[in-house]
């Protein structure tokens, strides 16, 4: 017993001779490289995290479909012009979106849009500033003339509604984002005792359903005038 408990001890001073005899300089390059790629790891799943964050808690502004607004008459309340509809804007981050500006256009076309309409801001429009803190919804007002709800009920137009809006992250070093959206107004509905020239009265309800356009619902760089609409929200 003694025998064996002896040779196994030499064979563990040879072994520990063999790996560590004059070689303190081979193993602290191996311990240095494994802590180096124990820090990098580190960093990379820091980094992840940070990203995961981020994409969890930045702002992210999406359409949210219209509203009706208030009626627009003349001077004595007794033709209606125009139709205010607020095109709605929200928030579904849990962080506010910053430098916000959005502008909202509107309008009757003959046919469909053409493929490759590019969806110019229309005079009328105009650019405003918008607040959307986290989870929040805030509209955009747009006016659309009478007649052109007249002529999409008659099926003699399809009346358009297109946005955009460009926005920051509360991140630093994030590039500025964009959300567009365009929808058609169909199936236009008034009571069944109206007819198209009830449209003026101010008095008369309306109703519609809408419909996602085939182009100009997009977000960010995803957009093919992404550069150009950041341009215009930042005055440069």
């Amino acid at each position: 017993m003694e025998q064996v408990i002896s040779n196994r001890i030499q064979w563990i001073r040879q072994a520990a001779n063999f790996l560590f005899a004059g070689r303190a300089g081979f193993w602290t390059a191996v311990f240095t490289g494994l802590l180096t790629f124990f820090t990098y790891e580190l960093v990379n799943v820091s980094k992840q995290t940070d990203e995961t964050a981020r994409a969890t808690q930045r702002a992210l502004i999406s359409f949210a479909g219209i509203n009706g607004g208030v009626t627009i008459s003349t001077a004595d309340r007794k033709v209606r012009t125009h139709q205010e509809v607020l095109l709605n804007w929200t928030n579904s981050g849990t962080t506010p979106a910053r430098n916000a500006k959005t502008s909202a256009s509107g309008d009757a076309w003959p046919s469909v849009l053409p493929v490759g309409f590019d969806f110019p801001d229309l005079p009328s429009s105009g650019m405003q500033p918008i607040t959307l803190g986290p989870k929040e919804t805030n509209g955009i007002r747009a006016l659309i003339p009478i007649n052109d709800f007249r002529t999409t009920w008659e099926g003699k137009s399809h009346l358009y509604l297109w946005a955009w809006v460009v926005y920051d992250d509360v991140f630093p070093g994030d590039p500025p984002r964009l959300t567009e959206f365009c929808t058609e107004m169909i199936q236009i509905s008034i009571p069944q005792d109206k007819t198209a020239d009830d449209f003026t009265n101010p008095n008369m309800p309306m109703a519609w359903n809408t419909s996602r356009c085939p182009e100009h619902n997009c977000y960010d760089t995803d957009c093919k005038d992404y550069p150009e609409r950041v341009k215009q929200a930042r005055g440069r």
